[in-house]
């Protein structure tokens, strides 16, 4: 299994700085690290990083589909301006 730790840009004390980080906007970064890892070819699809990181296939893909929220959103989202939950990250962008 693989250990992933992510570094926050913004140092604390710095106004743009978020007092915690959510889960939501942890699980956004998660969706943006595996894009890259299965685009770089460290895994070939989602079920071969899932299995690497101890989960399933279909969640996965819920994480990776998180990358489509308008930019704006993921940004406010990330530095911790808009309090939102992983469901409701997730409602955006859910298709009708």
């Amino acid at each position: 299994m693989t250990t992933i730790r992510f570094k926050l840009g913004r140092k604390p004390g710095h106004p743009d700085a978020p007092a915690e980080v959510s889960t939501a906007a942890r699980t956004l970064a998660l969706g943006h690290f595996l894009d890259r890892e299965i685009r770089a070819g460290r895994w070939k699809n989602c079920l071969e990083a899932g299995r690497a990181l101890g989960m399933g296939e279909s969640r996965v893909q819920k994480v990776l589909m998180l990358r489509f929220l308008p930019a704006e959103v993921q940004a406010e989202a990330l530095l911790g301006r808009r309090e939102v939950t992983e469901r409701g990250l997730r409602r955006m962008v859910a298709l009708p």
